[in-house]
This record gives C-alpha cells, sequence and structure tokens, in this order.
C-alpha cells in the first residue's frame, strides 16, 4: 500500500514538472521537482521516508534522463557536422567538408562629364560627357576536394555578354598552382589589381600596352613574400587589337616588407608575343576617360613579326599613406618595319583620412580589399580615401607618329562599408603631342562611380 502511493505520488509529481516546465531542459525539470518535494515534506504531506525515496527515484531519473540529452546530442553534433555551411558576409559562400562554392561579382556604373579643349588648329577632341554601365559582372567558383579551384566569370556590361574568364587550377603542389584556361597573363601591378580595388576608376594610361586576359596555362608559385608566375598562352589576343600567335609571359615580386599597414613592393615582368600571318600590330589608349571611345594616342597598324614587353613595378604602404608606381616599355621586331619602342609610366598616391592602409597579399603579390574601420550605420561614415596620380604614354618613336600624351587625375573615394564604394576622379589633359588637327589640346573631366561588389 505504501509503495503503491508513493509510486503514485512520484508520478503525479513528475508530470506537474513536465507540465509546469514544458520545453525546460532535463536538469531544470529534476530541479523543480526536488523543490517540490521539499515544500510536500515541510508541509508535513510526505513523510521522512516517503520523502527520502522520491528524492532517491528522481535523481536516479534525473541521471538516465541527462544521459539521454547528452547522446541526442552527440548524435545531432555529428549530423550538424556534415552539413553544409553558409557564410553571408560579404559574399554568398556555402563550404562543406574539402569543398567550396561562392558566387560573387561587381557592378559599376559611370558618368563622365567632359569639357573638350580645341587644339593648336582650332579643332576640339570627341570626347563626349556620357554614361555607362563600365562592369556588370558575375561569377562562379569554388574548390573541389581540397585540391582543384575552378572560377567562371562573366560581364553583362556594353552590348554583348563577355565571358570575362574560366579557369581550373590545381593546387596539390605546396604554395604552387597549375591554372588552365582564360585567366589574366602575368604582367603588371596595376593590371593584375582587381578592378575592385584599384584606387581610380581607369588605370593609368601606360596599361593600354600591357596584355589582359587570354587563353592558356601558367604556373604561379609564393613563398616567404616572393611570388613567380609564367605562362604560355595562344590565339585570341585583343588587347591592342592585334592577333598574336602565341605569347611566353612572366611576372616575379618580392615584398621585403610585409606587414598589416607597412608594404614594400618589388616587381619584374616580361613578355614575348609572336604574331600571326598578318604581322601587324596597333598601340592606343583612351585618355583614361571610358565613357568615350575617342583615343588621343594611336599608332594605327604597324608591320611586325613580334614584340616584346618589359615592366617594371613598385609600391609602399606606411599607415594610411602608399606610393605606387610602373614603367612598361613595349618593343616591335622584324615585320620590314623601322622596329619602334614605346614608353608609358605612372606614379601616384593614396591617403586614406579615416585610418585604413591599402591591403597587401604575398600569395599574389597584389593589393586586396579595403577593410572598412567603422562602416556607416555602425558608428562611423566609413572610410575615406584621398588618391593623386600622374601618368604618360608615349607612342612616337622614329617613323611612327602615334602621339605622346601625359595626364593628371585627382580622385576621392567613399567606402560606406565592406562591399560598396562611391568615386570621384578629375582627370587633366596636360600635354598632347599627337600631330593631329586636335595637337596641343588639354580637355578634363569630372567623372563619378557607383560600386557595389560582392
Amino acid at each position: 500500500m505504501f509503495r503503491t502511493m508513493t509510486k503514485s505520488i512520484y508520478s503525479l509529481l513528475v508530470a506537474m514538472a513536465f507540465t509546469l516546465l514544458p520545453g525546460a531542459p532535463a536538469y531544470a525539470v529534476n530541479n523543480a521537482m526536488l523543490d517540490l518535494l521539499k515544500v510536500l515534506r515541510d508541509k508535513g504531506t510526505l513523510s521522512a521516508a516517503e520523502y527520502e525515496m522520491l528524492i532517491n527515484a528522481a535523481r536516479a531519473d534525473g541521471e538516465q534522463v541527462e544521459g539521454k540529452v547528452n547522446e541526442m546530442q552527440a548524435s545531432l553534433d555529428k549530423k550538424t557536422k556534415s552539413l553544409p555551411t553558409i557564410n553571408t558576409r560579404g559574399k554568398l559562400e556555402i563550404k562543406q567538408g574539402d569543398n567550396k562554392f561562392r558566387i560573387g561579382g561587381r557592378i559599376m556604373y559611370d558618368y563622365a562629364f567632359v569639357n573638350e579643349d580645341a587644339g593648336r588648329d582650332g579643332e576640339k577632341t570627341e570626347l563626349l560627357t556620357g554614361h555607362e554601365f563600365r562592369r556588370a559582372r558575375i561569377f562562379f567558383s569554388g574548390t573541389l576536394w581540397k585540391l582543384w579551384d575552378f572560377k567562371f566569370q562573366t560581364d553583362f556590361a556594353g552590348n554583348e555578354v563577355d565571358n570575362k574568364e574560366w579557369t581550373l587550377a590545381y593546387k596539390g603542389f605546396k604554395d604552387t598552382k597549375i591554372v588552365i584556361g582564360s585567366d589574366k597573363e602575368p604582367f603588371s601591378l596595376e593590371e593584375m589589381n582587381s578592378s575592385k580595388y584599384i584606387t581610380f576608376m581607369e588605370r593609368a594610361l601606360p596599361n593600354d600596352l600591357a596584355p589582359g586576359r587570354n587563353t592558356g596555362i601558367q604556373i604561379t608559385h609564393h613563398r616567404n613574400n616572393f611570388t613567380i608566375a609564367g605562362g604560355l598562352f595562344g590565339d585570341g589576343f585583343d588587347t591592342q587589337d592585334s592577333e598574336p600567335a602565341w605569347s611566353l609571359t612572366g611576372r616575379a615580386t618580392y615584398a621585403p616588407v610585409a606587414e598589416e599597414d607597412k608594404v614594400l613592393h618589388l616587381g619584374l615582368a616580361g613578355s614575348y608575343r609572336k604574331l600571326d600571318s598578318d604581322n601587324e600590330v596597333r598601340f592606343r589608349a583612351r585618355p583614361e576617360i571610358h565613357t568615350s571611345a575617342q583615343r588621343l594616342v594611336n599608332t594605327g597598324n604597324q608591320d611586325a613579326n613580334s614584340y616584346s614587353l618589359l615592366g617594371l613595378e613598385a609600391a609602399g604602404v606606411y599607415g594610411p599613406f602608399s606610393l605606387q608606381g610602373e614603367w612598361i616599355r613595349a618593343s616591335l621586331s622584324g615585320g620590314g618595319g623601322s622596329e619602334p619602342t614605346y614608353n608609358g609610366y605612372y606614379v601616384y598616391g593614396s591617403y586614406y583620412l579615416t585610418g585604413e592602409s591599402r591591403r597587401y597579399s604575398t600569395k599574389s603579390g597584389t593589393f586586396k580589399q579595403t577593410r572598412v574601420r567603422q562602416p556607416l550605420g555602425k558608428g562611423g561614415f566609413g572610410a575615406w580615401e584621398l588618391g593623386l596620380r600622374f601618368s604618360g604614354l608615349d607612342l612616337t618613336d622614329k617613323d611612327v607618329l602615334g602621339g605622346e600624351e601625359k595626364n593628371l587625375t585627382v580622385g576621392l573615394n567613399w567606402y560606406p562599408n565592406n562591399n560598396v564604394r562611391f568615386m570621384a576622379n578629375y582627370v587633366q589633359v596636360l600635354d598632347l603631342d599627337n600631330g593631329s588637327e586636335n595637337d596641343g589640346a588639354e580637355p578634363s573631366a569630372f567623372m563619378l562611380r557607383s560600386q557595389l561588389y560582392f
């Protein structure tokens, strides 16, 4: 009779505890029941013997429940580890084990307000005020089985869809990658820097001498702040409106200083480019204003069997201040022409008014995304950066009068957060000597860009 009564009381108390505390963890339910037993004992509802029996039963039941909970938690943790994780902090990335998949892109919309200027003969340039989607790209990239990287990037700006990049890379060797597909040839710091992170809206004048993305195979290696990359590339070159049959391009960089806010970067690059059967090549450049198609310096088509490129680069970062500069030379040979040589250079400085620093990658020898210290809406006003650049390009040599141009660019960048940037550039042509009807003209442009990148 006594056992039946105490068992009934215990069952009633357990039911009451679960009713009073729905959804509570096992240890919380057990503690509530123990407190209730003490109250019943103190009021005389339960005898001391009944209280001890119920206490022992409750403790045994609590240990059993806790064991079950721990077992269920361990099983849940094991299953959770096998589920994919999603990262949306400034990007969209899905990761599961050794596999990773990412979707990203960039949208840049530009306005340019041009002030045309007449040359010595009274003829104005044709750099028209305009606006455009400068870039509208989306990419898919990822890693498979830890050893294979892939990337496919498409640009929807302009009047056609352009497959900018498609690569498959094997990275099974230490600090080394073998890349096959359409990618940037390893040449020029400014060209290798992503357009998402360059300081000014347009790359400098001499970058029109440098190659861009082409199809081929290249090997990259990095170690101890040193990088080296080289590749063989085939048909499909259109950087200078020519169709070289093949090219061999390489770049090496070294950063004797590579700290978070202090960097010293040095680089050397070269390329040999064999032309196809047409034996023609052309070099020309926009005046760092992309909305207008006119090139103020232009060599026209020239006879050559091949040409070579040489590039020197240097950059330094000290806290919020940075300097960067390059010199690029293109030398033509063969084809019955005069074998001219063309040169270009730029130097610029930038300063973050809000204390950020340009971020450097020792793996690629390039600069990375700005990290905003105090984003807008989170206690700050974003990052503000000032830039000043001087650039020049000389496409006149021997019997070729391609023209010579010098530019000055002033830039102001505002980064409200890590994925949005607004840019304002003022470009002034300081000197134009191209032998045409607008020789001596000094046009200028005020340009604006809104940019979203992730």
